[in-house]
């Protein structure tokens, strides 16, 4: 019986090792936020579009998406893709991580993980072998990961529209998070792209009342 015990708490400290050596390992990953903005401030959405995405956005997302081999969303912004054979064929082989607080994540898809936190995702990308986070959405993930200081490089778009739906990059602006602009490019005569990396001089690092994921 005594063996018993020691090998279960043996085992159970060596699960708890590996979990918080991926989480430390996640957190020095490269992770990077890539949104699309309309010209009045709103992260673009799919939801009540009459027109589809600027193709140069399309097609640099994509390769930005290959290029670091995941992407990590929100629950809703991941349920078009799943529920897609086209869409995950054409992301394919990235590995999809859905943050989400609701759904369950034993599931027996290779194609996606579900996780409970911006530090979940972190962690099983880590333990998954990849030095790169590829964060693609929608805005309550980027206000977790932001709000977490969880955030090391900024890649957006802005494009020619205006927009009637959607919500703004940051809902909560009270936690100081300084980026300074490294790049200027145009995918387009349109659309420019915005490059920017964290100024750890100015970060003001991770605040309490976290946001929910759902």
């Amino acid at each position: 019986m005594k063996l018993a015990i020691s090998t279960k708490a043996l085992l159970a400290w060596l699960w708890a090792f590996t979990f918080f050596a991926s989480a430390l390992t996640g957190y020095n990953m490269r992770k990077i936020l890539y949104a699309s903005l309309s010209m009045n401030g709103l992260v673009l959405v799919q939801e009540g579009r009459t027109t589809p995405p600027p193709v140069e956005v399309m097609q640099d997302f994509m390769l930005r998406v290959k290029r670091a081999g995941n992407l990590v969303l929100g629950r809703v912004s991941a349920s078009p893709i799943l529920s897609s054979e086209t869409l995950r064929v054409s992301l394919s082989p990235a590995k999809i991580v859905v943050v989400s607080e609701t759904l369950p994540t034993h599931n027996h898809d290779a194609d996606h993980l579900v996780a409970r936190s911006p530090e979940d995702a972190l962690a099983q990308l880590a333990s998954a072998g990849f030095d790169t986070a590829f964060i693609g959405g929608g805005a309550i993930v980027y206000n977790a990961f932001l709000e977490r200081g969880l955030v090391d490089a900024l890649i957006i778009n802005l494009c020619p529209e205006i927009a009637s739906n959607g919500n703004f990059l940051t809902s909560r602006p009270a936690f100081p998070t300084h980026f300074k602009l490294v790049e200027i490019k145009q995918l387009s005569r349109d659309v420019t792209q915005l490059h920017y990396t964290r100024d750890a001089s100015g970060n003001g690092g991770p605040k309490k009342g976290f946001v929910t994921v759902l």
